[in-house]
């Protein structure tokens, strides 16, 4: 309701179509995103997004921090008390968009790799 009432302000002449869920993948990913969509962020607005990667040292997680900084992402890379490893959070902004969500998370992945990381999940602010 929220997004019908911005967009008709914005663009009176335009016929305001709502998203539906059914118009995004299913999977954590589009729960993600439809989620977002219904607490008012619009549909491929930029966000925040937090992608979070996990390493099996403090060594590789502080390398991997430094390395996705230099990439434009604010990351942080801290102690994991639940597997005694190391979760790098790295903020980005990004269109809620699946492809382009999907696309960042593939880049950090491709990043991470050399140092034994894998991303373990992703969350926005916006939710």
């Amino acid at each position: 309701m929220v997004f019908k009432l911005i967009k008709k302000a914005l663009h009176p002449e335009q016929e305001v179509v709502p998203p539906k869920r059914e118009d995004y993948p299913s999977g954590p990913e589009g729960d993600a995103i439809w989620q977002a969509i219904e607490n008012g962020v619009a549909p491929k607005d930029p966000v925040d997004v937090d992608f979070f990667v996990e390493f099996p040292d403090q060594e590789k997680g502080k390398q991997f921090e430094e390395l996705v900084n230099e990439h434009g992402y604010d990351a942080s890379a801290d102690k994991n008390y639940k597997t005694d490893g190391y979760t790098c959070s790295c903020t980005k902004t990004v269109d809620l968009d699946h492809t382009a969500i999907t696309a960042e998370q593939r880049k950090i992945d491709q990043l991470a790799k050399p140092f034994e990381g894998k991303t373990d999940s992703w969350d926005t602010a916006a939710k």
